[in-house]
């Protein structure tokens, strides 16, 4: 059995602007610019560890020239190790990153929130491995991030998911908690048996700065587990429910008694 979540039912209620600049962004570069370089070209806009803690220069070595260290904790993170990957992260933005920006808001705010969480997940990534001289990149942090946010704000909303078993296909509506408890999973299972090239500390150092940081980075009135937009496990999109994240409620119109012998637009 497979599932596959194809959008969720939480509708915001302003363009995400910021989030196709993102997405654009990592679109440009990686096509553009990054999948034209040699392959050694990732050492020179990743994040290597030993490089900030063991003072680890791999021009030497592969004959490259990399950016200052400082800057590749910018260019990580729009940097991509392959296709599938570069389509994962921003498949996860697409999802998800409307609703968190909606509830930030439409400025430098998002932004900073989007770089400040991938900054913890790089550095902590760094911290516990020090001595690593293999180049870190990818949005996967800033997607992370997104996760946890979106666990705090909306954990019940649905997802629109389309499960397959054998020649069986159908869409339903699982709460977002469900889909990201199965991510979180096999994150830990990842971190605990770690296999492959997969920086599986990162999503889970930065899903936990997203969960740390979204309350000071919110909106006031935005609020924590916010009732779903439709019902769970059901295969219709009619609301049960509409959120209002994007606005904040007018205060009631003034009514006005005919009786009461007053003038309401005279002061005292």
């Amino acid at each position: 059995m497979w599932f596959l979540p194809l959008y969720d039912e939480n509708p915001s209620f302003r363009k995400p602007y910021l989030t196709y600049a993102i997405m654009a962004l990592c679109v440009l570069w990686y096509f553009g610019y990054q999948s034209a370089q040699a392959p050694q070209a990732i050492l020179e806009y990743g994040f290597i560890p030993a490089r900030l803690f063991a003072g680890y220069d791999p021009s030497f070595e592969y004959g490259v020239s990399p950016l200052p260290v400082i800057i590749t904790f910018l260019t990580t993170m729009i940097s991509h190790g392959g296709f599938m990957h570069i389509f994962g992260n921003l498949y996860v933005m697409y999802l998800l990153a409307d609703n968190i920006e909606d509830a930030i808001g439409n400025g430098p705010k998002f932004i900073a929130f989007a770089i400040i969480t991938g900054t913890i997940g790089t550095l902590g990534h760094g911290l516990a491995n020090p001595d690593s001289t293999t180049p870190l990149v990818g949005l996967s942090g800033v997607c992370s991030a997104m996760i946890g946010a979106y666990i705090l704000l909306w954990p019940r909303a649905n997802i629109k998911t389309l499960i397959g078993f054998f020649i069986f296909f159908r869409t339903f509506n699982i709460p977002a908690v469900l889909i990201f408890a199965f991510w979180l999973f096999g994150q830990l299972g990842g971190f605990l048996n770690p296999q492959g090239n997969v920086a599986y500390d990162v999503h889970i150092y930065s899903m936990i700065a997203g969960m740390a940081l979204i309350p000071f980075f919110k909106r006031p009135h935005v609020k924590f587990f916010q009732k779903p937009f439709s019902r769970a496990f059901s295969r219709g999109d009619g609301p049960a429910h509409v959120p209002s994240v994007g606005v904040q409620k007018s205060p009631p119109r003034r009514q006005i008694d005919p009786n009461d012998g007053k003038n309401p637009w005279n002061r005292d």
